[in-house]
């Protein structure tokens, strides 16, 4: 099983690579769960309100608020202690690759005024074992 496992992730790389980076659906499907979107009401004075729940298998995760918000990994999050997400500011963009282990981390929002943050994760389908 992790023989066709490691052979079907070798075939969907070789295209990826010849495809300069992105992975055709077909094989995409393969791997990932359809996107999964989480749209949480944080009210004004929130804190610590999680917005996407720990995941092993998350290797993307992109956050953002209609209105000034923060989002951050710890439930201590607020004015000055996170990361500030706004429509005027671009989304958070966080990929395994890039990030870490954060991606799959409990990621927390907090808000001043009360607003909505829209989590959107990307789920692998099972961790490769080789």
């Amino acid at each position: 099983m992790a023989d066709l496992i490691l052979e079907q992730l070798a075939a969907a790389l070789a295209v990826l690579l010849q495809r300069q980076g992105r992975m055709p659906p077909w094989i995409e499907a393969d791997f990932f769960n359809a996107p999964n979107v989480i749209l949480t009401v944080l009210t004004g004075g929130s804190s610590g309100q999680q917005v996407a729940p720990a995941n092993p298998n998350r290797v993307g995760l992109i956050l953002t608020s209609g209105q000034a918000a923060w989002v951050s990994p710890s439930s201590t999050v607020g004015p000055n202690q996170g990361i500030a997400t706004s429509s005027s500011l671009a989304a958070l963009k966080l990929t395994q690759a890039s990030w870490g282990n954060l991606v799959s981390a409990a990621w927390y929002g907090a808000s001043t005024i009360g607003t909505s943050v829209v989590a959107i994760e990307v789920i692998l389908r099972e961790w490769p074992r080789g």
